[in-house]
């Protein structure tokens, strides 16, 4: 995504699971045509836009909690100040699939370390937007292209 704070999440989940070649994908992509449009376009905005206030707007404090690890100020402070960091050109989301107020997406990454890589996200509704709340497991991981964007 562009910011630093979800590469660094990420990369530190691709060291842990070092082993995994990839995890099974996401859901049946149920979601109403309103739901996937708006879900698409958080994901998308929290990942290319750079800007600061994609911290709130579409990432939850529990997203914010679990991708900005810990140094200097709250996670939500953290994210902001990361915001402009680039780390992907572009995100294609599929397999959006909707349950009430919860939902997955599979998010696969275009440009820099995340090149080629594609991760499960989860997202919940408050206050009528859709926001991340998880990253959940990666969907395709490619150790050897992981590394070399090292």
């Amino acid at each position: 995504m562009t910011r630093n704070h979800l590469g660094v999440l990420v990369a530190a989940f691709a060291i842990l699971t070092t082993g995994l070649a990839a995890c099974g994908g996401g859901g049946g992509g149920n979601a109403s045509s309103a739901d996937s449009a708006q879900i698409q376009a958080a994901i998308k905005n929290s990942a290319t836009s750079g800007d600061p206030t994609a911290c709130t707007k579409y990432e939850t404090a529990k997203f914010n909690a679990q991708t900005n690890g810990g140094s200097g100020g709250s996670p939500t402070q953290q994210c902001e100040r990361d915001a402009a960091n680039t780390v992907a050109k572009g995100v294609d989301v599929s397999n959006v699939s909707v349950s009430g107020e919860s939902a997955t997406a599979d998010v696969a990454f275009t440009g820099s370390i995340l090149d080629g890589q594609s991760v499960e996200v989860g997202l919940v509704k408050q206050g009528g937007q859709w926001k991340l709340d998880s990253l959940n497991k990666f969907t395709h991981f490619d150790h050897d292209k992981f590394v070399s964007g090292f």
